[in-house]
């Protein structure tokens, strides 16, 4: 049975996510097993969430991030991890305003990894001048991310 293209997506985007969590995981951060982990709690280890709900959309719906992730060292306050992958053409790179609103909206720092190759370039100029624009927005490619991680960032 042949995968739609819908399908191959999600599969591929928990393939970027999945190697996200795997330098968060190398860098000493244990999964959390709390799902309603409140911002201000503090943990006494560098600790992340996969598919926390954090607040509310511009549209006053749940807001769910890729990872939400905490270091009581280098993230006291948090850091948001959104993936987005695009392997071929489509309409993720649509929704990036969408995305970048909602991270705003929270006023955390916040990291996209993007990558895939798919989205529109035009798609990935914008959102890298997002990043210029607001100083808690970064943008990395997966290579981009890796780097920033082992450099220090995480």
């Amino acid at each position: 049975m042949s995968k739609t293209g819908g399908g191959r997506a999600n599969k591929s985007g928990n393939t970027l996510e999945q190697m996200v969590e795997a330098l968060l995981v190398s860098h000493g951060y244990e999964k959390s097993p709390n799902r309603n982990y409140g911002i201000h709690t503090v943990e006494k280890k560098p600790v992340y969430f996969r598919q926390l709900n954090i607040g509310q959309t511009i549209y006053d719906t749940s807001l769910n991030v890729d990872f939400f992730v905490y270091s009581p060292t280098k993230h006291k306050k948090g850091l948001i991890i959104e993936c987005k992958w695009q392997q071929s053409g489509g309409s993720i790179d649509e929704k990036y305003p969408y995305l970048v609103q909602n991270l705003l909206k929270t006023k955390e720092t916040s990291l996209v990894v993007l990558d895939g190759g798919g989205y529109k370039p035009g798609a990935k100029a914008w959102l890298k001048a997002q990043e210029e624009k607001h100083a808690k927005l970064s943008v990395h490619d997966l290579a981009g991310f890796v780097r920033w991680g082992n450099n220090g960032g995480i």
